[in-house]
Order: C-alpha cells, then sequence, then structure tokens
C-alpha cells in the first residue's frame, strides 16, 4: 500500500474502525498499536509479540489486516502519529476529519467514554495506591499544570482544600515560573500534569519536587517523555490526543478519583472540613441576609421626609 500522508494520519482511525472485525489475537495486537504507538514505532515485530503476549507472525498479520504491507510500514504510521500529538494545528485537523461523518457530538462522546473506560487498564490498581498513599501521606501538597490543563491543577487544589488538604495550583509558564515556585517552597508531596508534550516547565517542577525529596505523580500520555523516568509515581492515560476526546477529559477523570480515594483514607478530616465549609455558608448567607435588610432600610429612610419630634436634636447617624 502506498505510504501516503493520508494512510499514515489514519493508523489511529484504522484500529477503530477495523480492530472489530479481527480475530481476538490480531484485535489485541491492534488494541495495543493504539494505546502505545510510542512502541509500536520502535520495536521489532518480535518485540511486539512478547508485549502482547502473541507471535511476530501475529504482529505482521494485524499489520496487514490494518491495510499496511507490513511491520515496517505499520512502525512509519504510528511515528507519523507521535509527531502529529506534538503539532496542535495537525491534531485539530485530524479531529475535524474524524467528525466529518457522524454528529461531532455522537463521535466526542463515544471516544470519551471509550478512553474513560480504557484507564483502568492503562493505571493498575496497585500502581494507583501506591500514588494516592504517597498524596495522603503529605500534608502540603503542590499541584502544576501550565494552559491549557492549569486549571485542571486549580481544580485539585482548590478540591483538595474543601477536603482539609493544604494544596498550592501553580500555572505558571517561562520565568514567571521561577516567582511561584518561590512562593510554594514548603510542600510533602507534588501533582503534575503533562498530559501530551514535555515542556521545560514540567521538567522543571518535577526536578524541584525530586531535589525537595518529595514525591512526585506525574499525569501523562506520553510514555515517551525522558523526564516521566525522573517521577516517583508515573500515571498514563490513554492516547486522547489521537481521538477527539481532547487532552483535559481524562485528568479531570483522575482528579475526581484522586478526590474520592484521598477523602475515604481520612474521612473524619474531610468531613471536618466541609461541616466548616458549611458553617461558613451559613455565616454567610445570615451576613448577606442583614447587610440586605439594613441597606433596604437606609434606602427606605432615605426616600421619606423628615420630621423632627418637638424638642428632637438631630437624627442619630446609621451604625456601620
Amino acid at each position: 500500500m502506498a505510504d501516503t500522508p493520508d494512510a499514515r494520519d489514519q493508523l489511529a482511525e484504522r484500529v477503530r474502525r477495523l480492530a472489530p472485525g479481527l480475530p481476538q489475537a490480531l484485535a489485541s495486537v491492534a488494541a495495543f498499536v493504539l494505546r502505545h504507538p510510542d512502541r509500536v514505532a520502535t520495536a521489532s515485530a518480535a518485540e511486539l509479540g512478547e508485549a502482547t503476549g502473541t507471535s511476530d507472525a501475529t504482529v505482521v498479520r494485524t499489520a496487514k489486516a490494518l491495510g499496511y504491507s507490513g511491520v515496517k510500514e505499520m512502525r512509519r504510521a504510528a511515528t507519523t502519529l507521535i509527531s502529529t500529538r506534538a503539532d496542535p494545528g495537525a491534531v485539530l485537523a485530524h479531529r475535524i476529519a474524524q467528525v466529518t461523518e457522524e454528529s461531532p457530538l455522537s463521535r466526542v462522546v463515544r471516544d470519551s467514554v471509550g478512553d474513560i473506560e480504557a484507564l483502568t487498564g492503562f493505571i493498575g490498581a496497585d500502581r494507583w495506591e501506591d500514588a494516592v498513599s504517597a498524596l495522603a501521606g503529605a500534608e502540603r501538597l503542590l499541584v502544576y499544570g501550565m494552559p491549557p490543563v492549569g486549571f485542571v491543577a486549580e481544580h485539585l487544589a482548590f478540591m483538595l482544600r474543601r477536603i482539609g488538604r493544604r494544596a498550592t495550583a501553580l500555572t505558571a509558564t517561562g520565568v514567571h515560573l521561577a516567582d511561584q515556585l518561590l512562593t510554594a517552597e514548603d510542600f510533602d508531596a507534588a501533582v503534575v500534569f503533562a498530559p501530551v508534550r514535555q515542556f521545560p516547565e514540567v521538567v522543571t517542577v518535577v526536578r524541584r519536587v525530586r531535589g525537595a525529596g518529595s514525591p512526585c505523580v506525574l499525569i501523562t500520555e506520553a510514555l515517551d517523555m525522558p523526564v516521566a523516568t525522573e517521577a516517583d509515581h508515573l500515571l498514563v492515560t490513554p492516547r486522547s490526543s489521537l481521538d477527539t476526546t481532547g487532552e483535559l477529559t481524562l485528568p479531570l477523570v483522575i482528579v475526581q478519583a484522586l478526590l474520592l480515594s484521598l477523602a475515604a483514607r481520612d474521612r473524619d478530616r474531610a468531613a471536618a472540613a466541609m461541616s466548616r465549609l458549611e458553617e461558613h455558608r451559613l455565616r454567610l448567607a445570615e451576613d448577606t441576609a442583614d447587610a440586605h435588610r439594613r441597606t433596604g432600610r437606609r434606602r427606605s429612610d432615605a426616600s421619606a421626609p423628615y420630621v423632627a419630634a418637638p424638642g428632637a436634636g438631630e437624627p442619630e447617624a446609621d451604625l456601620p
């Protein structure tokens, strides 16, 4: 088959379209190709066979079933797919191409559900519990994510504080990150979001955390990210940058699971923090209602003509 740009760019789409109709062994290899294009790009047929629990012959048959002349061409397609992930324009064009023949809503929902369901296959129970334990033992947590995943970092820190954890979110890039790091020097563990690519800021934060002797949990879909080897706990997600799910959906799912896991580890602390939150809300509601009543009284008094009682002096000023 000709190695045209269109053919290479459609590796992920081919797997999704053709894998359901393949024999079980070939479908297993195809699923591995979709989940780990970085490994496929450099591995031999024998290595892929070992990684998938099949054989080199099965890998070759899978490549041909996907429309490639062989494993070599499939490797080139995987390499192109990885490079496409780093180009925002190419990623957008690829996603638009995936929704031209069906409702964008239906496709995004389908891809998102599929990626979410695949999460537990990427993050095993033991790996998850190890990461949660590292965070549960920390009194002060640092969370980093540069735009656009920065709001996910801020959301995690916000919700951690709601369950009684001291947490600070950093989202700066460039030299501004240095100032944020200066104000967040005291922490016992960190969560770093780097969904797709390794930026210098991600390296700086990971190494700053490691230099402080604190455990670092790195959340990414890029196994080929060099700094991933420096993180204490690596939570790898499905390649949502290759479909219409987007880079933020899976980090948000992980955030929700982390919050519930940490709250379950220390239920008394979480419950006490939520009780304090409710007390503050009730007091705020009472103070707001009182302020509205006082404001209404002032407005009523200001609109009525003033008639001094006989012998009365100047009217008293309203209390602040």
